[in-house]
């Protein structure tokens, strides 16, 4: 059975935290998904401006959810970042 993922997205109105896991093929369950507000001026385009208050909301979210996790991914929503997929050829 595949560990559980704890995902964190960061954005200027609010904070989503996702715990899933990968089952057989590629089937996958959500175990827990909530979203909070961000609190006041603590985020700006992807910026942290207040990471105290980033961390309590973050902390006091997954405590009230019963999440419990030793890593985490972390998303920061900025319109600043420009991302592109790129397909690259296989050497043989």
């Amino acid at each position: 059975m595949a560990a559980k993922v704890l995902t964190i997205e960061i954005g200027n109105d609010f904070i989503k935290i996702c715990e899933a896991q990968q089952l057989k093929g590629k089937t996958v369950t959500v175990h827990s998904a909530v979203q909070v507000t961000t609190p006041d001026g603590a985020v700006e385009d992807g910026i942290i401006r207040d990471m105290p208050a980033v961390v309590k909301a973050i902390r006091n979210t997954m405590t009230d959810e019963q999440i419990v996790a030793s890593s985490a991914t972390f998303i920061l929503s900025s319109a600043r970042v420009v991302t592109k997929e790129v397909i690259l050829p296989v050497p043989y």
